[in-house]
């Protein structure tokens, strides 16, 4: 390819390409940063969500938001929204949550890595193949041994992170992860999920080293690990550390 020539825009990024694609970028991270209806901005449905697939956005200046403490400079946070029902496959401009309600929404093949979560609810969502390298699931929560939540625990609920890519930074806090699904999630090894909390989640495919529980919770609750099933899945080393509820669920042999 030559100097000159331009490699062409995936289809789902080329309607926010252009001077009038980006104004509607920008006027749709308006929308999602402030709560505000969708209506009237013509982006369509798809599989019964708004289409919002492969959004991106140049610039970040002057947005709305806060910027939360961590995360990548001049990124916003969409905070005390709620979100329903979006199609946000493949999407590259990235909106960290701050007590913020997401329901039905599709977040697969995103590229938001450095993604900060805070005091947020997300249910029914899908992660499918999304780069969440170094994200941050329950962003003000350490989630360490001895480290009490300083505020409250994001929740995941029926949510799957199907071949999510994590990082060997990715921290999940003190979140809780209720019946959701870990399908070849792309963990680094050792993977630690710490004061994490996991009930009734399913885990299934291949996975290195994987860790739960904590190793001496000191003065506060150990983390709830109760019903976690990984019959359908194989570990290279598999850890259960000082935890509340019933375990794993193992093939063979119950619930260590």
């Amino acid at each position: 390819m030559s100097q000159r020539e331009v490699k062409p825009l995936p289809p789902l990024k080329r309607r926010w390409a252009g001077r009038d694609g980006q104004r509607l970028a920008r006027e749709v991270v308006l929308c999602l940063l402030t709560g505000t209806k969708l209506d009237g901005l013509g982006v369509g449905q798809h599989g019964g969500r708004t289409d919002l697939r492969g959004l991106w956005l140049a610039s970040a200046r002057g947005l709305p938001g806060p910027r939360l403490a961590g995360g990548l400079e001049g990124v916003p946070a969409a905070a005390g929204v709620t979100w329903s029902g979006l199609d946000l496959s493949g999407a590259t401009f990235r909106l960290d949550l701050e007590a913020a309600v997401v329901v039905n929404s599709l977040f697969d093949r995103v590229g938001w890595q450095g993604w900060r979560v805070s005091r947020s609810a997300l249910q029914d969502c899908s992660f499918a193949g999304a780069d969440l390298r170094d994200a941050s699931f329950d962003h003000g929560n350490t989630g360490l041994p001895g480290d009490a939540a300083a505020q409250e625990p994001t929740s995941y609920l029926r949510c799957s992170f199907a071949r999510t890519r994590t990082g060997p930074y990715a921290s999940w806090g003190q979140a809780h992860f209720n019946n959701c699904e870990f399908d070849s999630t792309k963990f680094t090894s050792p993977h630690w999920f710490r004061g994490a909390e996991l009930t009734d989640c399913t885990f299934r495919g291949q996975f290195r080293d994987v860790i739960f529980g904590l190793p001496n919770p000191g003065d506060q609750q150990a983390p709830r690990i109760s019903g976690v099933d990984v019959r359908d899945a194989t570990f290279e080393d598999l850890t259960l550390m000082i935890h509340r509820g019933t375990g794993l669920i193992r093939a063979g042999n119950g619930n260590p």
